[in-house]
């Protein structure tokens, strides 16, 4: 709750709760925190890793704003079974990873295949580096960017600095940050300077 409030302070639009380096009951007391001190617009999201459905679930049961899910590559679930979650939880909104950190990279055709039969099923597509703290290539960007067209929302899900920000935004209708604001160590807290920088670079 702490971070949730900071990132508000200096101006961050949302946060994304997930079970990294915890469990999903972590992202739950977490949830019923928030919704006792829920007075402002600021969004929350929630990323169950491995478990899309109770992502949904818990979106949907604590009112949060979007899921994320990092790949919803055929590999990773199948359409059907996707298919099935939007329609049972239609009114969750989803950043849908392609070509996500640590998945499977698919290329030319496969590229465009995978990204056409996301493009109606997510309300935003995010695509990252190959790690966590690894930038997402500007050219990895810019092909996403092609297919997708401009009508659709593609966010740059990892790698964000200080220094890149603004080129990735240039491409990117949003960003996902986090190893930055932590000086890189993903279990250190927030670092306040870190999110000034992060806006002040995105102010200007």
């Amino acid at each position: 709750m702490e971070e949730l409030f900071l990132l508000e302070e200096e101006g961050f639009s949302g946060a994304i709760i997930e079970n990294y380096h915890g469990c999903a009951d972590d992202v739950i007391a977490t949830l019923v925190e928030r919704a006792k001190n829920h007075k402002s617009k600021f969004r929350v999201g929630v990323n169950i890793l491995g478990d899309s459905n109770l992502s949904f679930k818990l979106v949907n049961n604590y009112k949060a704003d979007f899921i994320q899910i990092d790949s919803i590559h055929p590999a990773d679930m199948s359409w059907r079974e996707y298919n099935k979650l939007r329609a049972h939880y239609n009114n969750v909104s989803v950043f849908g990873g392609i070509n996500f950190k640590y998945k499977t990279q698919e290329k030319g055709e496969g590229l465009v295949r995978e990204l056409k039969r996301a493009i109606p099923r997510c309300e935003a597509i995010v695509t990252t580096g190959e790690g966590t703290g690894i930038e997402t290539p500007i050219e990895k960007l810019k092909i996403v960017r092609k297919i997708i067209g401009e009508d659709n929302y593609l966010f740059s899900g990892a790698g964000v600095n200080k220094n890149n920000v603004c080129e990735q935004l240039n491409f990117a209708d949003g960003i996902i940050i986090g190893s930055f604001l932590k000086d890189y160590d993903t279990k250190k807290k927030i670092i306040r300077e870190r999110c000034e920088q992060i806006i002040i670079e995105v102010n200007s």
